[in-house]
């Protein structure tokens, strides 16, 4: 269920962090359900040995990083335990922290009544205690110091509580989350900034809550009744579990000091900065973290800071332990294989093996040699991409009409028919196009009359699958020669008409072709056709489910007996076109069936377009979020996100009530005008709850006195406070 992490390291014995080990092992509460693993940094030898033996005793997880001589990073810590843990939640916990058994209780029940959200994310708040605050709550049992101190808070009693921190890095989350999202940086060590810039990654993409105002500013504390700054934000990831009694107290300790401390802090505040801008600006993240629990091997031939390998972190958590290579690492093929055996590399992992001579020459030596592969790529539906481990495109076993040709049930046919009614007649589609303008239209819109239309959709010269698989068009020019001549027998009973590739800026002349505007919309085009022809574009595949006769003149995936239909040249082509064969439409259910709910992984994808060396443009996934993963060995996971954040009219915000209400409400007349920034002076009642990563803008709702009386008794009594709004919500 949970693995709670304790990052730590000592210097000696003498060291009081030596003591409150002793004492958090031995003392802190276990409950069944909730694991403890403590991963120790860089402690004295015979001190790591003499807590390994403490540990053991009580069942606790102990991992020695034997990191002697380099800065201290808690972060490290952490991101070992998170890779190392087994349970499908993990939390963390200082060794500072501690509360009674029934705190554990509550975090279990929490636990088990999560969201099913893959970015789910809470923080267990915190209660600084004084140092006479510390040795009243040892003094007595701790559950009785619980009820006690609970009282000390309510009544703020500043000489046993220091602070209270809704936000801390007791943060609770799904493991698979903390992995993809990359964990804390490694940018990070010594103290301060590593929790905030880790916590700002998994709130922006958990989308629980409405960003607050003026988000990036450090002015604004957790005791801040403005909701301003990061700091507010993240406290609403905690308050709600201060309100149920889920929250730990920190035991007082010195504050270290010299000048390292502070300069370091100092140092890691910048980095946040710089990290939070480039999260907002571009949703740059660090690289996924890998399963260290794995005993799986995978070679991923990629750099590990490559926008492919960034764009799958949803999927590295579970391709277990990575080396990262690009081909050029190696200078032959012997010397791939000879890693491979060396460090028993259990699969490898090819993003489009076809790149270039050098990948696919390793490509080709696992195919020969019987090493496991895996080959990752986009699909021809919307929205989806393949882990292939039988080939790449056409060359992939995987096509096989032994996969596929199989009698569906009622409900397969039903969710198939379903998913091809609602494909093509929408306008999703791979590459961005137009609007839709309808069948009638496009064929006014280019006086096409009553001739039969060959639609015909041009491919990239430079892509893979012309370079490889274009079999009879050989390329791209010589395809647009061969249109030519096809357009000049075909004159008096077709009309060609040619859509250019949408991320390609010029084609070549094509003498009686209809050559369409770029932004036409691709289903209009196919949807008037009376046949596609392709040399194996993945439009060929969506010309099957608009039911059209369609011809492939290279080597297609989707090209087997009752689907598209090969070709050999144009004169095949002639001969076919006198009588065109529509696909089988049981046959493309049955394709698409398969490709649908057991080949094809399907993710929201992030695009960026960036230019190349030849003046085009090219599609960039710069990030995918899945919502079904089909990985080889891996069972099938869907995903569920959290789409939309909390409304503002949730009690969630009430913290920070009057300071909403009190946006956009003009002042009297004859009072001074104060300005205010101009994102507070958008027309109110045009504003909504934006997404994560904009400011948040909210509108006046009652009037201020009523609002000042709750926020008093907030501060006051929460519990109070927090239970009277849930009654007056259930109301």
């Amino acid at each position: 269920m949970l693995t709670i992490i304790t990052p730590f390291y000592a210097k000696n014995r003498d060291d009081y962090l030596y003591a409150r080990f002793k004492k958090f092992v031995q003392e802190e509460p276990k409950i069944e359900g909730i694991h403890r693993m403590i991963v120790d940094f860089g402690s004295p030898e015979h001190l790591v040995e003499e807590f390994q033996g403490l540990c053991a005793k009580r069942d606790i997880g102990f991992i020695p990083l034997r990191k002697r001589g380099e800065p201290f990073s808690a972060g490290v810590c952490r991101n070992v335990g998170v890779q190392r843990a087994s349970t499908e939640f993990i939390s963390f916990q200082d060794i500072d922290l501690t509360a009674p058994l029934s705190v554990y209780a509550r975090l279990r029940e929490k636990v088990m009544s999560v969201p099913s959200h893959f970015n789910y994310l809470e923080c267990i708040p915190c209660v600084y205690l004084t140092e006479s605050g510390t040795d009243e709550y040892l003094s007595q049992d701790p559950e009785e110091s619980k009820r006690i101190f609970d009282e000390y808070y309510l009544d703020s009693d500043s000489t046993r509580i220091h602070m209270y921190a809704p936000a801390t890095s007791s943060i609770v989350a799904r493991r698979v989350y903390y992995l993809a999202m990359g964990g804390v940086r490694e940018e990070f060590f010594g103290h301060g900034f590593e929790d905030f810039d880790l916590m700002n990654r998994l709130a922006w993409k958990s989308n629980r809550f409405i960003r607050s105002h003026d988000f990036h500013s450090h002015a604004y504390k957790y005791s801040s009744t403005e909701y301003r700054g990061y700091r507010t934000y993240f406290s609403l990831f905690g308050r709600g579990n201060m309100a149920r009694g889920l929250y730990f107290f920190h035991l007082y300790h010195p504050t270290p000091s010299g000048d390292g401390y502070a300069s370091r802090s100092a140092a890691n505040r910048s980095l946040f900065e710089r990290f939070a801008k480039s999260l907002d600006k571009d949703g740059e993240l660090p690289a996924a973290l890998m399963d260290l629990s794995s005993p799986r091997r995978t070679l991923a031939l990629a750099s590990r800071n490559s926008i492919p390998m960034k764009s799958i972190r949803m999927a590295i958590p579970y391709l277990g332990r990575l080396h990262y290579r690009t081909e050029y690492d190696f200078r032959d093929v012997d010397e791939f294989l000879q890693f491979v055996k060396e460090n028993e590399i259990d699969q490898v992992l090819f993003l489009t093996p076809y790149s270039n001579e050098h990948r696919l020459a390793l490509y080709q030596a696992c195919r020969d040699g019987k090493i496991k592969y895996i080959v990752f790529d986009r699909g021809a539906l919307p929205d989806s991409w393949f882990f292939d481990p039988n080939g790449f495109n056409s060359d992939s076993s995987s096509y096989a009409q032994k996969s596929w040709n199989q009698p569906l049930s009622v409900k397969a046919r039903e969710s198939v028919e379903l998913y091809i009614s609602n494909l093509i007649s929408s306008e999703s589609t791979l590459e961005e196009n137009g609007a839709r303008i309808g069948v009638a239209n496009f064929r006014s819109k280019y006086k096409l009359g009553e001739k039969k239309v060959l639609f015909v959709p041009l491919q990239r010269p430079g892509d893979s699958v012309i370079r490889y698989f274009a079999g009879g068009a050989e390329d791209m020019e010589n395809f647009c020669l061969l249109l030519s001549q096809l357009a000049a027998r075909l004159s008096n009973q077709w009309t060609i008409v040619v859509k250019r590739h949408p991320l390609e800026t010029e084609m070549p002349q094509i003498p009686g072709a209809v050559v369409l505007d770029p932004a036409t919309h691709v289903y209009d085009a196919i949807a008037a056709a009376d046949a596609v022809f392709v040399i194996n574009s993945g439009v060929g595949l969506l010309s099957l489910l608009f039911e059209k006769p369609t011809y492939n003149i290279g080597r297609a995936f989707y090209s087997h007996p009752g689907l598209s239909k090969e070709v050999c040249n144009i004169d095949d082509l002639c001969t076919e076109l006198r009588n065109p064969r529509s696909p089988s439409v049981e046959l493309v259910r049955r394709f698409t069936s398969y490709l649908v709910s057991q080949f094809y992984s399907f993710a929201k994808t992030t695009y960026r377009k960036v230019g190349d060396e030849k003046g085009g443009f090219r599609s960039v996934a710069v990030n995918l979020d899945f919502s079904a993963l089909r990985l080889p060995g891996v069972n099938e996971i869907v995903f569920e996100h959290r789409e939309n954040p909390i409304s503002k009219s949730s009690p969630h915000y009430d913290y920070y009530r009057a300071y909403i209400e009190g946006m956009g409400k003009k002042p009297a007349q004859k009072a001074v005008e104060i300005k205010q920034p101009a994102v507070l002076k958008q027309p109110i009642k045009k504003v909504e709850p934006v997404p994560a990563t904009q400011v948040i803008v909210l509108p006046a709702e009652k009037e201020r006195n009523s609002a000042k009386k709750k926020l008093r008794k907030l501060v006051k009594y929460p519990k109070l406070f927090f239970a009277d709004a849930l009654r007056n919500r259930l109301a």
